[in-house]
């Protein structure tokens, strides 16, 4: 295991986050929850087995299935539109992006690089995949296409460019950046091209997710040594706290496909727990604990 890799894929998007590795009574680690195009289940990646695996939770049922069982690192889920699941492994050497279906079958391995393909999104089509990778010692987005096999750079910049995200239309891309010192969010066109600052605001953004309709981006803002949840409105930039009431750390907020809901990553008394935020209701709901028992593949 590239141990220069496993710190990047762990540690650096905690941290641009404000939210670290705890040394209360956390005993189990959940990342990166995902909900899938049909509305009816989540994706994220834990440690509960005693390796870092991706799982589905059926959010009906509450029956927790293990998706992947390799002594590699397996992160970083992210679904296509036809409901398979994407995650980043080092199963083979570095950290490349796979493709496996829903119910266990059908590993395909999409990237072949001798870098690190990691935290990484797929356009509305499923035709491409933007990702995070390190080239010539930058951190910067790639997008590579899945028919032609091609790949090409988006961003070039001596900072730190992670997470991206595509509007629904395919065209533009958001993403954390450290280029103006903090963490911040910058749009990009897919084809690659100069990049825009978002936001600008005091304290770290990081961790954006367009909405399904295109008017919001929700992401994490660092403000006073908390983290909460915003979303942007797109045409006239308005931002709005969303769990800024909680006393926990909330990050990396994902849309349901309806865009009436964000589940993300709460951290709360040391502990990590994956959780909903109704747009409607303002309400937040746990909907894992890392407590259920996972059913192996």
């Amino acid at each position: 295991m590239h141990r220069t890799s496993l710190k990047r894929l762990l540690i650096v998007p905690l941290l641009t986050v404000g939210v670290g590795w705890s040394s209360g009574p956390q005993t189990v680690a959940l990342h990166d929850p995902v909900w899938a195009p049909n509305g009816r289940s989540i994706a994220y990646y834990s440690d509960e087995a005693g390796n870092f695996e991706v799982y589905v939770k059926d959010l009906a049922t509450g029956v927790v299935h293990r998706l992947t069982n390799d002594p590699g690192y397996d992160g970083s889920p992210a679904w296509l539109p036809d409901g398979r699941l994407s995650f980043a492994s080092n199963r083979d050497g570095d950290f490349e992006i796979f493709v496996i279906a829903a119910d266990g079958t059908g590993l395909q391995q999409i990237t072949r690089n001798t870098t690190d393909e990691i935290a990484h999104a797929w356009s509305p089509d499923g035709s491409r995949v933007a990702f995070e990778t390190r080239r010539d010692g930058n951190d910067d987005v790639f997008e590579f296409r899945v028919d032609t096999r091609e790949e090409r750079r988006v961003t070039d910049d001596p900072s730190k460019d992670f997470r991206p995200s595509y509007s629904p239309g395919g065209g533009t891309i958001v993403f954390q950046s450290n280029r103006y010192g903090t963490m911040d969010l910058f749009t990009v066109p897919a084809s690659g091209g100069p990049a825009a600052l978002l936001l600008g605001l005091p304290g770290a953004q990081v961790t954006p997710a367009w909405s399904p309709d295109g008017l919001t981006i929700a992401f994490a803002g660092h403000r006073e040594g908390k983290v909460s949840l915003y979303a942007m409105k797109r045409q006239t930039g308005e931002v709005t706290e969303l769990t800024g009431a909680s006393s926990s750390d909330d990050s990396f907020p994902q849309w349901s496909p309806r865009g009436d809901a964000l589940v993300f990553l709460r951290v709360r008394n040391g502990a990590r727990e994956i959780a909903v935020f109704s747009l409607d209701s303002r309400q937040v709901e746990t909907v894992h604990s890392g407590a259920s028992p996972a059913r192996s593949p």
